[in-house]
């Protein structure tokens, strides 16, 4: 959902990770105007064409899943039903603050970061290294 390539996606693919983006589907946080219909059905393109491919990897991680329920694009009936559909020996992890009640009774780990201090929060932009 993020517009351009980051810190965290070009180490991935420098260590041989490989990293699925789906550029189309926009953030609402970024793209405040961009219509949330539009939005919506390209997250769930995203995920058909996401679950054809799962079974290609061992682990794989969702990141900002959990953002699609909390900014009300797809429901939390909808995010279970895919996520019970992941294959048997595959480990998935999600992402994202608000993770839904339904979500997290489904779950074999639950873990919740919170910011307690960041630099943004006084001003400072972006660094290389550390954000991108």
């Amino acid at each position: 959902m993020k517009d351009t390539e980051g810190g965290e996606t070009e180490m991935l693919e420098k260590l041989g990770i490989r990293v699925v983006r789906f550029t189309s589907v926009l953030s609402p946080h970024f793209h405040p105007r961009a219509d949330r219909k539009s939005i919506r059905h390209e997250i769930l393109k995203a995920l058909v064409e996401l679950r054809g491919m799962l079974a290609e990897f061992d682990l794989a991680v969702l990141d900002e899943f959990n953002y699609l329920m909390r900014e009300d694009l797809i429901t939390p009936a909808e995010a279970v039903g895919f996520l019970r559909e992941k294959p048997e020996a595959l480990e998935l992890a999600v992402t994202g603050r608000g993770a839904a009640p339904e979500v997290i009774e489904m779950a074999d780990l639950v873990t919740e970061m919170r910011e307690i201090k960041h630099p943004s929060t006084r001003g400072v932009g972006p660094r290389p290294g550390t954000e991108y």
